[in-house]
């Protein structure tokens, strides 16, 4: 399966690339994502799943646990991703678990499916060099937690050349 998220709005996510599908699915802004609360529910009593049900976001851990390619499309804000990705990033904690390992020397958690997946992000916006650079850390620090080892990063000037790109 095929997740893609974007933080478009409006006229902007009339994109036909952006559509759900058999094997697609879409996190998009509904202007209703909810905040993680740091419960650990996704955890230990609901795994997988987040507790909240209330705003149609607590699938996110599954999905991202079944899915072998992921886009991420996100406005970059101060070197990272906009309020709306981060949340869906923050809301995903489910699809890892709460035992440890090692990683090249670090802890990290271990993945709680099976998955391999292939991830690109593209950032849109004015990104000064410092921002490109933060945001590049940022997201390799991600992969890290995510188990992610395909990867890609683009930047784009604006959400006009990031939709040429798409289409």
């Amino acid at each position: 399966m095929k997740l893609i998220i974007h933080d478009f709005r409006g006229e902007d996510a009339n994109i036909p690339e952006l559509s759900a599908s058999e094997n697609t699915r879409v996190i998009s802004d509904n202007g209703k994502i909810k905040p993680c609360i740091g419960c650990f529910g996704c955890w230990l009593k609901t795994p997988g799943e987040c507790i909240n049900k209330s705003d149609g976001y607590n699938n996110i851990g599954r999905l991202f646990g079944n899915c072998s390619e992921m886009l991420v499309i996100s406005e970059c804000r101060y070197g990272a991703y906009s309020p709306f990705v981060k949340n869906v990033f923050d809301r995903c904690i489910g699809c890892i678990l709460p035992f440890f390992e090692i990683i090249n020397g670090e802890m990290h958690h271990k993945k709680r499916y099976g998955n391999e997946i292939k991830i690109k992000i593209m950032l849109y916006g004015d990104i000064t060099g410092e921002e490109r650079q933060t945001a590049s850390n940022i997201l390799r620090r991600n992969f890290v937690n995510l188990h992610v080892t395909n990867h890609e990063i683009l930047f784009f000037k604006n959400k006009e050349d990031l939709k040429g790109a798409l289409l």
